[in-house]
């Protein structure tokens, strides 16, 4: 009975999630939420109703494949040009921030620099879906912070590809020197430079004769096929099916049926990363919190008020005030889906030991968790600073 263990897993995890979720939405806590605490619940340091969590963790990469396809079909860049403003300047400015000072936290610890880097890294990435499902549910995405908040996070979601593509580089097993750097990166952009080109003129064609079959199976397997060819394509390479996966979704966004392809893909997507999201809360060792609460608790925090008073700095730079930039802060406070995403890759280059990487999957799902209360306590407070400002006469 091995061989359908993970079907036993699947049951456990659906019959578990179902009423957890249910809970989560009648409290208004994002079911992604609902994911992390039943993973925690039944995983190998709660219930113990999953111990073995390997096949899961391979449906779970399907899921961050899905995921990522799914952002590079809903890439456009009419829109992105519009919000360019948000996208790049504090896009660019959170994360170039986030990870010098974060990188230079860990070096005064003693961590090796391309560590602390690439750790740096790991932090400076929020969680794309539960932040927009909040302000979704808030309808403050066309706020002043929604804006501000989407366009960190796009610019987050884009980041992970050049991300991926720097890793190899941060784990070679020997110095390189700046040329062998270049090299690598040269190579690396130039590879999915080619993957892009041969896909931009294959796709479409490919795509218009699978719809002149009119069959609507053989169209969704069809998206199928491209998307995780392509993944397999730049896995070949010694890139990661993720990279490939975005750049399917970026050229099928193009086309005149990326809306068809979204209806198709939905179900799918959402099926995966409900898995995703229970791998992460099946990862955390109760044990290694109950043994480390103070480091725990101090990390968490760490995270959540560094990454809230960057997000301020980069908010105020573009003359905000001070009460969006401290709404901004705690929505982006969190470690992100696709911080996961990188540390699995990272695994495989000895970028991250064990110890740290107990603490980290720690400290993230508890950032997570603690999403929806930061966002409450902000708007309470920028709500009083404002009622401060309008008696003082300001603005």
């Amino acid at each position: 009975m091995e061989q359908f263990a993970v079907i036993k897993d699947i049951v456990i995890i659906l019959l578990v999630s179902i009423p957890i979720i249910y809970l989560f939405n009648r409290i208004k806590i994002p079911s992604i939420v609902g994911f992390l605490v039943s993973g925690m619940l039944i995983g190998p340091s709660g219930l113990q109703l999953i111990i073995g969590i390997k096949e899961i963790e391979t449906m779970a990469e399907i899921g961050v494949i899905l995921l990522l396809f799914f952002i590079g079909l809903e890439v456009s860049l009419k829109e992105l040009m519009k919000m360019k403003r948000f996208l790049i300047i504090a896009g660019g400015l959170q994360i170039s921030l986030t990870v010098i000072i974060f990188s230079a936290l860990f070096m005064i610890l003693q961590i090796e620099i391309y560590k602390s880097i690439y750790i740096g890294m790991l932090i400076s990435l929020s969680s794309t879906a539960i932040v927009l499902k909040i302000l979704s549910d808030r309808n403050e995405l066309d706020a002043p912070h929604g804006k501000i908040a989407l366009g960190i996070l796009i610019f987050q979601d884009l980041s992970i590809v050049p991300m991926l593509i720097f890793l190899p580089i941060l784990g070679a097993t020997s110095e390189l020197v700046v040329s062998d750097i270049f090299l690598k990166l040269l190579a690396s952009v130039a590879a999915v430079a080619v993957i892009v080109m041969l896909a931009k003129f294959l796709m479409p064609k490919i795509l218009i004769q699978i719809a002149k079959l009119r069959v609507r199976e053989i169209f969704t397997v069809g998206i199928l096929l491209l998307l995780l060819g392509t993944a397999y394509l730049t896995h070949s390479i010694g890139l990661s099916f993720a990279i490939g996966a975005f750049l399917a979704g970026l050229i099928l966004s193009e086309s005149d049926f990326s809306h068809q392809i979204l209806s198709e893909i939905i179900p799918f997507k959402d099926a995966f990363n409900t898995l995703f999201f229970v791998s992460i809360g099946l990862m955390l060792n109760f044990n290694f919190v109950i043994q480390n609460p103070i480091i725990l608790t101090t990390l968490t925090l760490g995270i959540i008020v560094l990454k809230c008073l960057i997000v301020i700095a980069v908010v105020i730079v573009m003359k905000f005030p001070l009460r969006i930039g401290i709404i901004t802060g705690l929505t982006l406070a969190q470690i992100g889906e696709f911080s996961f995403v990188l540390s699995q890759a990272g695994m495989k280059y000895d970028l991250i030991e064990s110890s740290f990487y107990n603490a980290f999957i720690a400290s993230s799902v508890f950032t997570m968790v603690l999403t929806p209360f930061a966002i409450y306590f902000a708007h309470n407070l920028s709500a009083r600073i404002k009622v401060k400002s309008i008696f003082s006469g300001k603005n």
